[in-house]
């Protein structure tokens, strides 16, 4: 859902009915503003109000993401809105590519590997709860004279 808005977002600048061309060096520092606000959303959100499921989902949503915003930057904003802009000058085409793909290159290969490392420590902190809860037993049994049960418990 968050991808999706961000998307949605960036594709409402570029509509006919509000794109300037007159502004069209704002509507591009916004597009490339909301990517990067949505970055450092990312990167600054609390793991631990932040489920594993969501956190894989943003992980995957992330590349379909760049690559949608891909598709869209060569299909509306190269190809329609600023291809008068890019006739009078074609180095333009070649920068604002570069631009658009170290920006989602900083967003898909950093925020990747943050949300990777975040799954792999929510896994690890369940498997630790787990793991304590089974070093608990034997001082369970310590505290009350019993003998430790060493059979399997039919339940």
């Amino acid at each position: 859902i968050i991808t999706l808005t961000i998307f949605q977002s960036i594709d409402h600048c570029w509509k006919t009915n509000i794109f300037l061309e007159p502004l069209s060096h704002r509507f591009w520092k916004l597009t490339l503003q909301c990517i990067v606000r949505f970055r450092i959303w990312i990167e600054t959100f609390n793991i631990k109000t932040i489920d594993t499921k969501f956190l894989v989902n943003l992980y995957v949503d992330l590349q379909t993401f760049s690559n949608e915003v891909k598709k869209f930057f060569q299909n509306i904003i190269l190809g329609q809105r600023l291809s008068s802009i890019i006739s009078l000058s074609p180095n333009i085409r070649i920068e604002l590519t570069n631009i658009l793909d170290e920006t989602l290159l900083s967003l898909t290969d950093q925020c990747r590997k943050n949300l990777k490392n975040l799954v792999i420590e929510q896994l690890i902190d369940r498997c630790n709860e787990t793991l304590h809860s089974i070093q608990e037993i034997p001082r369970m049994y310590r505290k009350t004279n019993r003998e430790v049960n060493i059979k399997n418990i039919n339940h």
